[in-house]
């Protein structure tokens, strides 16, 4: 049973992870990211459609993190170029991308709001936790060994070091804003095609909050940023676990545990400025 248990805040932790890490890469560059559930709903559903049309789990994921790159590119011309502002940007991202895709999955699947189920030969066991591993470690390698990461810390603190240093602050978050699209797409297209086996509307329910609830309370930290993922996800299974204990509580109560848990966590931390340690 407790292995079970491990096994399920595993799973359930691999989109959170995935889209806190991602929104690591957008906020450390100093580009604010509220956009993170956009991009995991996206992922699901590139993910979910193109693994039905192309009936293989890897191509459609080479094409969702293109989708996801794509979305961090357009992301970066509302916000840097145009000079809208990011939250405002991130919000519109939820919004769109929450409101078209239903027309998407009707004018390709006949379905308004779902794709079809896909069959059960169409599913990763290991990749995923890979993935994780790549993105986690690739990322903390950067960080702490490449000029990249040296560039990102200061496109976030000291924009005006960068230019001063012969750099292009715009290319650096670019560059951000594109892995932050990449990564939580991959962390959408998870949740449609590993931890669910179709798109089905409004499936991110709320994680792209909670991951940035975790980037927030971890103080822009990557390592932290990571665990406090992993601790939102074992409220969830946690959550799924008490549901199938016979409980006079209504079943709502036990829904609320990982928002509970998110709100209680956040009223805790007072510091919200990125924080320049990767540790």
């Amino acid at each position: 049973m407790i292995f079970d248990f491990c096994m399920s805040v595993a799973r359930i932790s691999l989109p959170l992870a995935l889209a806190a890490l991602a929104g690591f890469w957008s906020e450390k560059s100093g580009t604010p990211q509220v956009g993170l559930e956009g991009f995991l709903l996206l992922g699901a559903l590139s993910g979910a459609t193109f693994a039905n049309v192309f009936g293989a789990l890897a191509p459609a994921f080479a094409v969702t993190l293109v989708v996801g790159a794509l979305a961090g590119a357009f992301f970066f011309m509302f916000s840097e170029k145009l000079k809208l502002d990011a939250i405002l940007v991130g919000l519109v991202l939820n919004l769109l991308v929450a409101g078209t895709a239903p027309y998407v999955t009707k004018l390709l699947f006949g379905s308004t709001g779902s794709t079809p189920f896909l069959p059960p030969q169409l599913h990763w066991v290991v990749f995923p936790y890979i993935w994780l591993g790549i993105v986690f470690f690739g990322g903390l390698f950067i960080f702490n060994q490449t000029g990249f990461g040296v560039l990102v810390r200061f496109a976030g603190e000291k924009p005006v070091a960068i230019a001063s240093a012969g750099y292009s602050l715009a290319q650096v978050r670019l560059v951000c804003l594109m892995l932050c699209g990449a990564i939580a797409g991959s962390g959408g297209f998870l949740l449609s095609t590993y931890l669910a086996s179709s798109y089905s509307p409004m499936m991110s329910a709320g994680r792209g909050f909670i991951a940035l609830a975790a980037l927030i309370f971890a103080r822009w930290r990557w390592t932290q940023t990571f665990l406090m993922a992993v601790l939102f996800g074992f409220f969830e299974a946690l959550e799924i676990y008490l549901q199938g204990l016979s409980s006079p509580l209504p079943v709502q109560f036990f829904q609320a545990i990982p928002y509970v848990a998110t709100l209680i966590i956040l009223l805790f931390n007072r510091k919200w400025r990125a924080q320049s340690v990767l540790s």
